[in-house]
């Protein structure tokens, strides 16, 4: 995991490794609207796909820690921002088992196969079966990446110290003029 981080070379705008909680995910946030210096349209961009990719993070790492202050469990993780001459990457990595990395990669998988028409559908089975089960949530998280991006979810899976990682990269495209 080391040579991950030395191989990040000087593009990198944002990195931050800990606790993904609410306040966390919050302050991020607004360094991302308000202090990256990039375009506006891609500062929204950047900023919608973290939360959702930040969500994840902390709901489902397997590295987990209790938040004292908000007396809850919260995952950590790492997230980073690279600036390439064309696109933007944001990428967040968290420890999974292997459950977890074979749903996600079907997930991926199956996302990255559909259109735009196909992934607003799924999305809307996806909040229809939500709604039918009372769910919090309605896993929308990374169809909203994909809608986001118009690129496709780049999954890579790391193994470091007896445990598993996984790395979901999200690519979005600078306008070209």
């Amino acid at each position: 995991m080391q040579n991950l981080f030395e191989n990040l070379s000087d593009n990198v705008l944002f990195l931050y490794k800990g606790i993904f909680s609410y306040p966390v995910i919050v302050e991020i946030s607004h360094h991302i609207r308000n202090d990256l210096m990039l375009d506006e349209k891609l500062r929204e961009k950047l900023f919608a796909i973290f939360v959702e990719l930040a969500q994840n993070v902390n709901s489902y790492s397997q590295q987990r820690t209790k938040v004292s202050i908000i007396n809850k469990e919260v995952g950590i993780g790492v997230f980073y921002i690279t600036e390439h001459k064309n696109y933007v990457k944001i990428t967040t990595l968290n420890q999974v088992d292997n459950e977890q990395l074979q749903r996600l990669q079907d997930r991926v998988h199956k996302i990255n196969l559909l259109d735009r028409k196909g992934l607003r559908n799924l999305k809307m089975s996806f909040r229809d079966e939500a709604i039918q089960d009372h769910a919090n949530s309605g896993n929308v998280g990374l169809v909203e990446v994909a809608l986001k991006t118009a690129n496709p979810i780049l999954l890579d899976t790391i193994h470091f110290q007896n445990a598993q990682y996984a790395l979901i990269t999200a690519q979005i495209n600078k306008k070209t003029d």
